[in-house]
């Protein structure tokens, strides 16, 4: 659940748990969290390792129509499907020492080759509007197939790197926030830089990528889920 408070005359939003499609389902920010307060000019901090792809698309276009001014600051992690909540700012920062990252939606079938063949094409679909809301806020400079490539790689920036390509329009000073990513989590990613590890993991910091968590965690995750054959989140 976020947290709400008055900030600089603008409420503060706090975006700081898995993004997920309703309340009930192990805590989480839900899209009704977020609409039921956006009320004149909004101030949002995240702190999120992603979660539902249409959650966050729904939170997206609720901030994106919002009348009043909106401030999106990353206070330590906008990973998967909170990156895509980040791009709705009017202003989008990032402290110096936060990371952000992009990748394409996945899911979990059950089902013979047809049924499988199909939700590869509807994945497809997905990472297009995904694609295009990265496109829209980077605006004339977007170079759509240099996106799709960082997309299938699961692409991690520096606060430098998403504002050099545009992804957001500031850094500010560091926050000493750790990242809200716990190891099970981690095992989302595939490419989850050695900093982003070793802080979860509480060791110390690499130079060579460090391997994932075991995937046994997302297979938990998602046997948890009410309908598997029409889930689609944006963890890796």
């Amino acid at each position: 659940m976020p947290i709400y408070r008055s900030y600089h005359m603008a409420k503060e939003i706090l975006i700081y748990d898995v993004i997920v499609s309703n309340d009930d389902f192990f805590g989480g920010v839900s899209p009704g969290d977020i609409i039921d307060q956006l009320d004149g000019d909004v101030h949002v901090r995240i702190n999120s390792p992603g979660g539902d792809a249409f959650a966050g698309i729904a939170i997206y276009n609720a901030m994106r129509s919002h009348v009043g001014e909106v401030h999106v600051t990353v206070d330590a992690l906008a990973a998967s499907a909170a990156s895509i909540i980040a791009m709705a700012g009017d202003k989008i920062d990032m402290a110096d020492n936060a990371m952000m990252m992009i990748h394409n939606g996945w899911t979990f079938t059950m089902g013979d080759r047809n049924t499988h063949r199909k939700q590869a094409d509807f994945l497809e679909k997905v990472d297009s509007n995904i694609l295009d809301t990265y496109a829209r806020q980077i605006g004339e400079d977007a170079n759509k197939d240099e996106l799709a490539a960082m997309m299938d790689e699961e692409t991690w920036f520096t606060a430098t790197e998403a504002m050099d390509l545009g992804l957001t329009t500031g850094i500010t000073e560091d926050v000493k926030v750790a990242a809200c990513l716990t190891k099970q989590q981690l095992g989302w990613f595939s490419n989850a830089p050695a900093a982003v590890a070793a802080m979860v993991q509480g060791t110390t910091t690499q130079q060579e990528p460090v391997k994932p968590v075991d995937k046994a965690a997302r297979e938990l995750w998602l046997q948890k889920k009410d309908e598997i054959g029409t889930v689609v989140d944006t963890f890796a």
